[in-house]
């Protein structure tokens, strides 16, 4: 386990303080938790709760789709037979029995020499085997005949059984995010429900008297919580649930007594926000140690040195093992470390991807970012003119500097910085 050194949280500015002087590398603990986290166990949900979940199981088409042979197109169903010879100076003339609609089939059987008046989705008849379209067509005035001028070649225009989905084909594999024409596919296959992978619940714990609940006004001296709407959005965005929240004083005893409440809320992952550094007050990386195993407290990250990873047990004899992170608490800093490690562990619950949720772009840096080698430097740029500019010497509280970035770009651990000019690969925010 690594420790930090003396240094306050990243509060005024030196965003790079802390993990200037060492910590644990981010890549490295991440290896660690990809392989020991789970995804969590499967749901049966109804078909207006699946979009955006993941599939526990595959699925197997159990009918086929479509269950019926149906008109792809407004016309006529004949029997291609009876339209061999007909050419533009000798047309095929057939005689109109019926018509056809979706939901409103017609009973009887196509006969040789006639055609059956017939709109897109509805069933074919019994003895026809392809449709003419009815710009191909040409009906007689009293609407009892049809001529058709051209052959027709059996199956044209007919939807089969069978032809998108067959019985008993796999049509979505276990592990796919469910998009919202996944979900119509299951519904037209008959399937109302289907097994998902439970959406993560997760707690939040934020420490410091300073803070008030979003909307109620702050006297002097206190500040709005403004993390926790962030994370429930970014926990949302991830597929899990915030279900639990405490806000604390930084007091020890108080936050040991609520992490026990915690180990016996019905939660899959614990966040801590604020407290985990190295003050005086800062009591999270002493309770979470004291509670289980405080695998990493500090980061060789920045911003977001104080970020720390602990498991939490509970139960006899500790039968259960609570994945906990600990978040710093300004804002900028409680976002990196969120998106690059709590964001994580709540997809792998879910099971989603490990990587970042974030569509990417290459563009040239208008200005250098400079670096510390042996540390993952995240930084806020905004687009101008095909350019990614820059944000540098914004603090990690500057929630403003999010608003106006585009994105980030991440600088390796073992990358000194980049010059003006070079390519750099850019997450988007939107």
């Amino acid at each position: 386990m690594t420790k930090l050194g003396k240094d306050k949280d990243d509060a005024t500015g030196q965003e790079g303080q802390l993990s200037s002087r060492g910590g644990v590398c981010l890549s490295n603990l991440l290896v660690t938790l990809e392989q020991r986290l789970s995804v969590l166990s499967a749901e049966e949900v109804v078909w207006d709760q699946a979009v955006g979940r993941v599939l526990a199981e595959p699925v197997v088409a159990s009918s086929p789709l479509p269950a019926f042979a149906r008109a792809a197109m407004d016309g006529f169903a004949v029997q291609s037979t009876d339209l061999a010879e007909a050419t533009a100076e000798r047309p095929c003339c057939l005689r109109i029995t019926g018509k056809a609609y979706p939901a409103r089939p017609y009973l009887g059987e196509v006969a040789k020499g006639t055609a059956i008046r017939i709109m897109t989705g509805a069933p074919i008849p019994v003895g026809a085997d392809a449709v003419v379209m009815l710009e191909d067509c040409e009906v007689s005035p009293d609407n009892q005949w049809v001529y058709f001028r051209r052959p027709v070649a059996p199956g044209r225009h007919v939807i089969a059984v069978g032809e998108d989905v067959a019985q008993g084909q796999l049509v979505l594999q276990a592990g796919r995010r469910l998009r919202p024409s996944d979900v119509a596919l299951l519904v037209a296959l008959g399937l109302s429900r289907c097994r998902v992978v439970r959406c993560p619940r997760v707690g939040l714990i934020l420490t410091g008297p300073e803070l008030v609940p979003p909307g109620c006004p702050p006297a002097v001296g206190q500040i709005v919580d403004s993390n926790s709407p962030m994370l429930a959005a970014l926990i949302d965005r991830d597929g899990g649930r915030l279900v639990w929240l405490q806000r604390l004083p930084d007091e020890r005893q108080q936050l040991l007594a609520v992490v026990q409440q915690a180990l016996q809320q019905e939660i899959d992952l614990l966040l801590f926000c604020g407290g985990s550094s190295r003050g005086d007050e800062d009591f999270v990386p002493q309770v979470a140690a004291a509670c289980g195993e405080l695998v990493a407290h500090g980061l060789a990250l920045k911003p977001g040195a104080p970020t720390g990873f602990a498991w939490l047990f509970s139960g006899p004899p500790m039968t259960r093992r609570l994945p906990a992170v600990l978040l710093p608490g300004n804002p900028v800093a409680c976002l990196v470390a969120y998106e690059l490690l709590a964001g994580r562990i709540v997809r792998r619950l879910a099971g989603r991807s490990w990587e970042l949720p974030h569509r990417r772009r290459v563009l040239p840096l208008r200005d250098p970012v400079v670096s510390q080698p042996g540390r993952l430097d995240w930084v806020r740029v905004r687009f101008e003119q095909g350019r990614a500019v820059p944000l540098l010497g914004r603090g990690a509280s500057s929630l403003f500097s999010l608003a106006e970035a585009d994105g980030f770009l991440l600088v390796p651990e073992n990358v000194a910085g980049y010059s003006a000019e070079t390519p750099v690969e850019v997450y988007l925010f939107d």
